[in-house]
């Protein structure tokens, strides 16, 4: 392998452009087999490997930073990504910084094939276990993803919807650790709400089900607010589709479960939970259909004194301006000027609604 990467080492800073395409669709090619190779008990020897990435590392930079041959850095981006998680963590620390700023610096490239190729890599890149954990490298790939996904390419735009899937993998490996820092409240917020928009049909039914999860059961509760916040993000009762009703379960059951936290070290944030989870259940409020009462009676009647309780507390507990506030009284008059049922049930579950928004002072 050291010879290899002596004469890919040459091909990559050879004149010809197609001779540097080539040499680099093949050092993709060889790390992505390594990778395999390293599931099986004939992987070559770790050391080799990194040896070989160490001589590699610089002509691809190179040819990322060149004016010229966007075929070539689209390629590059490929092979950074096919470095694999072994060989990447025992890259020296200045490898590993080259890289991610590689990869970062191309999601702005001028070529679209380049920022596409740049945005999967950075997504690859984020399952490694050394960066995973670098709160500021995971942020970088939000905030691109993020970016490509607003672009009117569509390559580019897909390229980043795949990405956004891998980013929210390595969000919630985090979780499962207890030293690992906290992506930011707001990043992590426009992450949900995108995750929702870019979900069609059955994946935004998974998106769905996946926040409310993460509101009922996350033990951190600041993942279980921005979760709560994210499910409110559809503007429109048709963006919820079929999911509108095990949508509302989920929130109700999630604020039963708040109100019961029992954490400590998480207490500060408490409050903060349950106001967020009363927003969004006012939010849907606001979209209901005579329809959906009956559909969401079961639940009423079940969770109807936990909601009664705790709507009263946090409309006490907030000063009149208050933006939640305001998002409530909204939802109170909803239910109880315009909203009209047609038939017993309906009534019954709309009564229900009612009840919960007449605070007892």
């Amino acid at each position: 392998m050291l010879l290899l990467g002596d004469v890919l080492c040459e091909m990559l800073q050879h004149e010809h452009q197609d001779v540097v395409v080539h040499a680099a669709k093949t050092v993709s090619v060889i790390g992505d087999a390594v990778q395999k190779l390293e599931q099986t008990d004939q992987a070559p020897p770790l050391t080799h490997c990194v040896q070989m990435w160490e001589k590699l590392i610089t002509p691809l930079s190179n040819v990322l930073q060149s004016n010229e041959n966007s075929p070539a850095k689209a390629v590059a981006c490929d092979c950074i990504a096919n470095i694999g998680e072994k060989s990447f963590k025992e890259l020296p620390r200045r490898f590993q910084l080259l890289c991610c700023a590689l990869l970062v610096g191309s999601c702005s490239d001028e070529e679209a094939s380049v920022r596409a190729a740049a945005v999967r890599a950075l997504a690859m890149a984020v399952m490694f276990k050394t960066l995973r954990e670098d709160i500021h490298f995971v942020s970088d790939c939000g905030e691109n993803i993020l970016r490509a996904l607003a672009e009117p390419t569509l390559v580019v735009r897909a390229k980043a919807a795949w990405a956004l899937g891998n980013l929210s993998d390595a969000l919630v490996l985090n979780l499962h650790e207890p030293d690992a820092d906290e992506v930011d409240d707001d990043l992590l917020v426009r992450l949900l709400e995108v995750s929702i928009h870019c979900a069609v049909d059955n994946d935004k039914s998974e998106v769905f089900s996946n926040l409310c999860k993460l509101t009922k059961e996350c033990k951190n509760l600041k993942v279980r607010i921005n979760a709560a916040v994210a499910l409110r993000a559809p503007r429109s009762r048709i963006s919820y589709a079929a999911n509108f009703a095990p949508i509302w379960r989920g929130v109700m059951a999630a604020m039963e479960n708040a109100v019961n936290v029992d954490d400590f070290t998480e207490y500060k944030h408490k409050d903060n939970l349950v106001e967020q989870l009363c927003v969004t259940l006012a939010h849907l409020c606001c979209q209901l259909t005579p329809s959906d009462l009956t559909d969401i009676l079961d639940h009423l009647v079940f969770h109807y004194d936990c909601a009664k309780a705790v709507f009263t507390q946090v409309f006490q507990r907030l000063p009149p301006e208050n933006a939640s506030c305001l998002r409530i009284l909204q939802a109170a008059k909803y239910v109880t000027v315009d909203l009209v049922a047609s038939n017993d049930a309906q009534s019954q579950s709309l009564s229900l609604l009612q009840d919960i928004f007449i605070f007892d002072f």
